[in-house]
């Protein structure tokens, strides 16, 4: 599915809950979207983010990237350091997958088909 089909499905499911796409939440969808199969920390996201929205606050991100895992829209992954990094999941991927993380870049990769 196209970024701008994905990010109508996300619209219409916030509002479906009740919950706006504000400017800020779209241009954090829109980050996640625009780097399919990688995972970011919030703080991350936040670093890209402020280059072209300076307005948004940190709490801003955690709170948005919190939604879209309640939502199911994005993967959360939780290291052993307490480090949480997330990830947009495709229309087509919201199934079971497998991630890999290398122990020494500490990398992920997703693994969509087994066998």
């Amino acid at each position: 599915m196209s970024i701008t089909k994905e990010l109508a499905a996300v619209r219409d499911l916030l509002e479906q809950k009740g919950t706006k796409l504000t400017k800020q939440r779209e241009a954090i969808i829109l980050f996640l979207l625009e780097h399919p199969e990688q995972h970011f920390t919030v703080e991350e996201i936040f670093t890209h983010i402020k280059a072209t929205h300076p307005d948004i606050g940190i709490a801003t991100i955690y709170r948005s990237v919190e939604l879209y895992f309640d939502l199911r829209l994005v993967e959360k992954l939780t290291y052993d350091t307490g480090i949480c990094r997330y990830s947009f999941i495709k229309s087509e991927d919201r199934h079971l997958h497998h991630n890999l993380l290398c122990m020494k870049c500490k990398k992920v990769k997703i693994i969509k088909k087994i066998g």
